[in-house]
This record gives C-alpha cells, structure tokens and sequence, in this order.
C-alpha cells in the first residue's frame, strides 16, 4: 500500500494498517511498531488521488456505487449510506459515488463522484461540520461543493475534430506544398473558467517534416495553459487517453506525394483543479494537451 501511494505521488500519507480501522479495534493484531490507538491518515487531495485511479482503473465500480441496495444470497440486504443517489433524502441528479465512511478521528467524510455539465467531478469531504445536530451535513457539504464546480467552471472545446488550432502549420520538404495545416484528430476539450477566453492560450508546436509522409503521422503538440489556478493548482500527472490526440489536415490532391512526420513525444499533462477551503476541497479532470498527427 505505501509502494502505491508513493507511486502515485501521495506522500503526506500515514499508513499503520491495511484495514482502515483504528488500532484499538484490531487489539493484538496490530501492525508491528505502530501504537494501540493509531490510524491511517491521509489528506482530502491523497484521497482523490486515489478515487481517481479507482475510476479510472476500474470505472465499473460506478456501477455498483450507484445502487441503493444489494441482496446477498437472497437474504440479507444492504442499503446505502450515500444519501445522494437516487430517491435518496439529499439526491442530486449526477452523482453516482462513491464512499461514506466516519471513525472518530476522522470524523463524517465523503468522497463522491458526479457527472455534470460535461465534467467527472471527485469532490471530498472530511470530517464534515454539524454533524452532530445534522444527519446529511456531509452531503449538504458535498452539494455545496459540487455547486461551486458547476456555477464557476465549464467544459469547453477548444477546436473540434478536424478543426486548425491558432491557423497552425507545418513545414514540409521536398514537397509541392511548403505547409499543411495541423487540425484535431479528436475534440480538444479543457475544463475552465465559465466566460474565460483561453484560447489565446493554446500554445502550438511542430517540427519541419520530410516528404514522404502519409496520413496519420504524429507532427507536433498543442498544448492549453491555464492561468487560473486554484488554490495548490494541478494534481500529480496522471496521463492522458489515447484519444486526446490532433492530426493535420489532409493535402489536396496538387501535392506530388503522401506526406509524413515525425512522432513526438507528449507534453506533460494536468488533470485537475483544486480548490480548498476550511474542511473541504474539490477535485476535477481534464487532459489539456494534444498532438497533431496528418489526417
């Protein structure tokens, strides 16, 4: 567990037991050198960290967190503690995880998962405020955070598939044309701020090309800059799919061969905002940089 942590860049992670119970509970069973009463302890970001490997890992657990109960062997059921899910006493239309829990040092926490407005949102809440007079404040939290993401972020797409990105282009050598112009091989999506105009912050790059080249061919990078960070700003680079990447437009038939490139290696990519305050941050993801291929 703690090779893990480590290597998905979580290092303020206090790890005593694989269970997630306090030692007191656990006895004479306790991991050799930790204290009777010692628990894990794990910042909001670590958390999220985390919940975003797990979805991204496996995105089939979605499946099941977004139940509302289970029957086990016909017999016995089990119903949720997520009182966000639907026909829930706090739903919220979106949210379809992902894990309650609440032991005495860390208090009623949360993490879950919507889907809103075009995003995959992890919001997580520790150790929640009012509880004690307050059944659902971790959710009441929860909503007034994803709230926040909602009203002051948005997805947009910068250039569609098959769209040029900042009139880019591309030198060619020993070919009819001198230049191609670089276009998405997919939607390029980021996640800002609502009205934000950050297109003047897409920064281009391409290498000169060698003809032959043929469809296909990776050429350069177009990378988004965001100058509206948020509290610690990104999470640790997680990557990006196969499908966030550009290509360039197809040449007219005037060009006296198929043309080509070199591939490129990707630009470092961020997946997140972050955003803190008090008890409670939020967390949510979007790769920002592309390649451009040859279409």
């Amino acid at each position: 567990m703690k090779a893990q942590l480590k290597d998905w860049g979580i290092t303020d992670a206090k790890i005593v037991n694989a269970s997630g119970l306090n030692n007191s509970y656990l006895g004479n069973n306790i991991y050799p050198g930790s204290k009777s009463d010692e628990e894990n302890t794990m910042s909001a970001k670590g958390v999220a960290v985390i919940a975003q490997h797990v979805i991204k890992e496996y995105p089939e657990i979605l499946d099941i967190t977004k139940k509302t109960e289970a029957n086990f062997n016909g017999v016995n059921k089990l119903k949720t503690f997520n009182y966000m899910l639907k026909e829930q006493p706090s739903y919220r239309k979106g949210v379809d995880g992902l894990q309650t829990g609440t032991t005495d040092l860390a208090g009623a926490s949360f993490v879950a998962h919507s889907n809103e407005s075009g995003m995959s949102i992890i919001t997580v809440i520790i150790n929640a405020e009012h509880t004690d007079t307050d059944d659902y404040a971790w959710f009441t939290a929860t909503n007034e955070l994803l709230n926040y993401v909602v009203y002051h972020w948005e997805s947009k797409t910068i250039a569609k598939k098959g769209q040029a990105i900042s009139k880019s282009q591309v030198d060619v050598l020993d070919g009819k044309s001198k230049q191609v112009s670089a276009v998405a091989k997919s939607d390029f999506n980021t996640i800002q701020k609502i009205d934000a105009n950050n297109n003047k912050h897409i920064k281009v790059t391409t290498n000169q090309i060698q003809a032959p080249v043929k469809s296909g061919d990776k050429v350069g990078t177009a990378t988004f800059e965001d100058r509206t960070l948020v509290g610690d700003g990104y999470l640790p680079n997680q990557g990006c799919q196969a499908w966030n990447w550009l290509l360039v437009k197809k040449l007219r038939r005037a060009s006296s061969s198929r043309f080509g490139g070199t591939t490129l290696s990707p630009l470092s990519t961020r997946n997140s905002n972050t955003y803190s305050r008090a008890w409670l941050d939020f967390f949510f993801y979007a790769c920002f940089t592309e390649r451009l291929t040859l279409s």
